[in-house]
């Protein structure tokens, strides 16, 4: 009697993977025929070819696209009037990863993990793994504040990515036979000599945006691998530690001694515009944005190799260049009516051929078969040198830095305020001090 018990349980198993196999060799991508779905996103270059390729997707699945796509302010402040409303004319929105911070906990987003999971709703090509582990886990979270990315529900799928890195003028290193900077005082030092030898070129540029903003490129990441952080897992403010004062102090004298003179505004637009002019040296930026500087229309460093790109720095003796990453996401109204529909656009424009093929206008592809491509790393190669050496080794040694909270914006702009009074003369120890004070939590 055990036998048959046993042999029938072998059978049931035997068939129910046949039919998982079956399922997955004939995936019906037309099960949704005639569906109308609504797509919200902004206007951004990681938008822009999910968008031209919609008809692709229309006549695979026969399910019919309306997309809208706008600037990026407008973008946020729709997306959260729509989705706090229980809006249901949304069924896509790109997310930036701090966003689902507010979104995951109130409920507004669905969760992805079993649409990934299940072999009937998800073509057997899709291979979800195949996006970088830290791009998974950075749109991880189990939506208690202060805890780490990387656990908890799968809230978005990645789209495209920025990794923080070293941007810098090679040609003009070269000429001054200055060492590529590992440490925060080595790019002040590097700076300190650009501006002896090219009084008229800005040493380095930086985002000096009154937001949260500020800290997303160069603070925080570079306050991590001073070995500290935003806020600690109690949601206490961490930037004040030795560390944190230690990091404060040479920043914000690299600010005011070799900075732009107009620094407090300044967008990430500035910063691209002043590497794109020549007139910058050096900026702690996402890695995209030198790629964009190269590109741009009437550049001064369009020669391949006059700019180059390096880890972030570190603090003097350290060997961690941890940098923050900046993730565009597409993610899934929970209000959505027709979220198994929702669900194959989301793969399909998230899938390995979509990848690829945005891949030269976006630059950082999220898929590690995207990055084995040799066309595409010899096309990177020959006009971005060391772009493809700083990416493999931050893509290893990248998080989203910030401490997962729902408050994250309000809180680290007020950490964007303190820099900036502190580079209009405030003592950076007295003020620190009472960022601290007025981020505690009583």
């Amino acid at each position: 009697m055990k036998k048959r018990i046993l042999w029938l349980m072998v059978a049931i198993i035997i068939v129910s993977f046949a039919t998982v196999v079956v399922s997955a060799a004939d995936f019906d991508w037309r099960k949704h025929e005639g569906t109308e779905l609504n797509i919200f996103m902004c206007k951004h270059p990681y938008a822009e070819g999910v968008l031209a390729a919609i008809p692709e997707f229309e006549a695979l699945t026969g399910i019919k696209v309306n997309s809208e796509a706008i600037s990026e302010d407008e973008f946020f402040d729709k997306s959260m009037i729509m989705l706090s409303a229980g809006s249901k004319d949304v069924d896509v929105l790109m997310a930036g990863v701090m966003q689902l911070w507010t979104y995951a906990p109130a409920g507004y987003i669905e969760p992805l993990e079993g649409y990934i999971a299940d072999p009937a709703l998800t073509n057997p090509d899709y291979d979800f793994e195949d996006i970088f582990e830290k791009l998974r886990e950075g749109t991880q979270w189990d939506t208690v504040d202060g805890h780490p990315v990387g656990t908890g529900s799968q809230w978005a799928i990645p789209l495209g990515f920025e990794q923080m890195a070293l941007i810098y003028r090679a040609d003009l290193f070269e000429k001054y036979g200055i060492k590529v900077p590992n440490t925060l005082p080595e790019v002040y030092e590097a700076a300190k000599i650009l501006s002896e030898n090219e009084p008229d070129i800005t040493p380095f540029t930086h985002r000096g945006l009154r937001s949260w903003n500020l800290c997303h490129t160069g603070p925080i990441s570079m306050i991590t691998n001073y070995g500290t952080s935003d806020f600690d897992e109690n949601l206490q403010p961490a930037m004040g530690t030795p560390e944190g004062l230690a990091f404060h102090k040479v920043f914000v004298k690299l600010l005011q001694d070799y900075g732009p003179k107009q620094w407090i505004g300044h967008e990430w637009y500035d910063v691209l515009a002043d590497l794109a002019a020549g007139s910058a040296a050096m900026a702690v930026d996402a890695d995209i944005l030198g790629s964009f500087a190269v590109n741009a229309e009437d550049t001064a460093v369009g020669k391949p190799g006059m700019l180059k790109w390096a880890p972030v720095p570190t603090k003097p003796g350290g060997d961690k260049h941890m940098a923050n990453l900046w993730i565009w996401n597409i993610a899934m109204n929970a209000a959505s009516e027709k979220k198994e529909a929702a669900w194959y656009f989301m793969q399909w424009a998230t899938g390995k051929e979509n990848d690829l093929r945005g891949a030269t206008a976006k630059m950082n592809p999220v898929r590690e078969s995207s990055w084995q491509n040799k066309e595409l790393l010899a096309e990177i190669e020959a006009k971005f040198p060391t772009y493809i050496e700083t990416f493999m080794y931050s893509i290893n040694n990248c998080s989203v830095l910030f401490t997962p909270q729902v408050r994250m914006v309000e809180r680290n702009t007020l950490w964007a305020v303190a820099l900036q009074e502190m580079f209009g003369g405030a003592d950076v120890e007295k003020r620190l001090a009472e960022l601290v004070e007025e981020l505690t939590i009583k």
